[in-house]
């Protein structure tokens, strides 16, 4: 198959220019690539992946009360060549309410050639126990590390948010390695209906992870009730509890979560709501 995506983000601060208008540094990540798999046997797969990317930084001006949008400044421009094989094995037992049981894991590994040369590994490993027949507890564990002589900001793990690590922002946590365990106990939301009901479940759940650069050591996080939890954290390392509902749609689950940060040594800061759409591991 084929892969195309562009994706859009603004970087560092906003930069008050004007009472109409304001500025910011937007990226712009570019990329297609051809994807192929090979079947060895009913649980396991091999994928492979050839492709370019490419990243255009630049100072941008944004209209405040129309929306409109202008260059004003091209900033560094970067492609590259990137190249993937990974090793995938699925034997999840699925349910209304997701997977209940069996595991699902993706070993992969990387390397880029050209303006960005660095070679990426990740494990991404899943675990459902059944609970009562309608439902599990979920086990994952997230880890990777990217060896790179490039620019360290073009290339790197960024997580938080219900779909990676409760207890962070949205995207707040970035660098070259990467480790996450969640924790979560699902069952249906009303277990007194029928099973079709189970595409509404609740969940309890324990997140902890860390994300740091090469050479460094991840620090746990101070948490406090005024812990600003939309920070920018490198070479940090935080947890959560919490409870949330899920809508299990199929493909895409509706998440709504409520998680305590913690840094599990006792301290806690102010729990808040997340909302997301996606799906669910």
């Amino acid at each position: 198959g084929v892969t195309a995506y562009q994706q859009a983000m603004a970087l560092g601060g906003f930069y008050a220019s004007s009472f109409t208008s304001t500025e910011y540094v937007s990226r712009i990540y570019r990329g297609i690539s051809l994807d192929g798999y090979y079947p060895l046997n009913v649980f396991n797969r091999v994928e492979a992946s050839i492709g370019y990317q490419g990243v255009a930084d630049d100072l941008v001006s944004m209209d405040l009360f129309y929306g409109r949008t202008r260059v004003l400044e091209k900033g560094d421009r970067y492609h590259w060549v990137q190249g993937s094989l990974q090793m995938v094995h699925d034997s999840a037992v699925y349910f209304f309410p997701g997977p209940i049981g069996g595991a699902r894991w993706r070993a992969s590994v990387s390397q880029s050639i050209g303006d960005l040369d660095a070679t990426t590994v990740t494990l991404d490993f899943r675990k459902y126990i059944t609970l009562n027949r309608r439902g599990a507890i979920a086990l994952r564990t997230m880890t990777g590390n990217i060896i790179t002589d490039g620019p360290s900001n073009i290339q790197y793990f960024r997580i938080g948010g219900p779909l990676t690590l409760h207890g962070a922002g949205w995207g707040s946590m970035w660098g070259t390695n990467l480790a996450v365990q969640n924790v979560e106990v699902r069952y249906p939301l009303l277990p007194f209906l029928p099973v079709q009901w189970d595409v509404l479940s609740a969940a309890l759940f324990a997140d902890a992870g860390a994300v740091w650069d090469n050479g460094e050591k991840p620090l746990w996080e101070d948490v406090t009730a005024d812990t600003d939890r939309n920070a920018q954290l490198v070479n940090t390392a935080i947890g959560a509890v919490g409870a949330g509902v899920r809508a299990n749609l199929g493909w895409i689950t509706i998440f709504l979560d409520y998680s305590v940060p913690t840094n599990f040594k006792g301290d806690f800061g102010r729990g808040f709501i997340q909302f997301a759409i996606g799906q669910i591991f």
